[in-house]
């Protein structure tokens, strides 16, 4: 869980979804404190995660490398439904995987992921 929202983060989450088959994970879906639109996804599990570009219609135009607090993540821009969004994603371990997809510039969606990371 996230130590950083941004201020048009709403808490708490709108919807938790877990799962155990065919991969244990869970998700949080957090809405625009304004709009009430789904404004960020946080995934956490393993070892495979399901894709979170469907609710957000997430597309990646650009994809780089980013070093996160030591782990070796991969940072996306892109739009989600015309809106620019930003994704990252890492490996925490072998079986523990952390995905956050945000209607936001990279800064924000980093400060939450870093957030994460202790």
């Amino acid at each position: 869980m996230p130590s950083y929202f941004p201020r048009d983060i709403q808490w708490p989450p709108s919807e938790v979804i877990a799962a155990s088959r065919p991969s244990k994970f869970i998700v949080m879906e957090f809405l625009d404190r304004l709009r009430g639109d789904v404004s960020m996804i946080i995934m956490q599990g393993g070892p495979y995660l399901p894709p979170l570009d469907e609710k957000m219609k997430f597309k990646a135009v650009e994809k780089t490398k980013y070093a996160l607090k030591g782990r070796n993540a991969v940072l996306e821009l892109g739009t989600c439904k015309e809106e620019k969004c930003s994704r990252i994603y890492w490996n925490e371990d072998k079986n523990r995987k952390i995905s956050i997809l945000m209607k936001a510039p990279p800064v924000e969606l980093i400060k939450v992921a870093e957030s994460i990371v202790k």
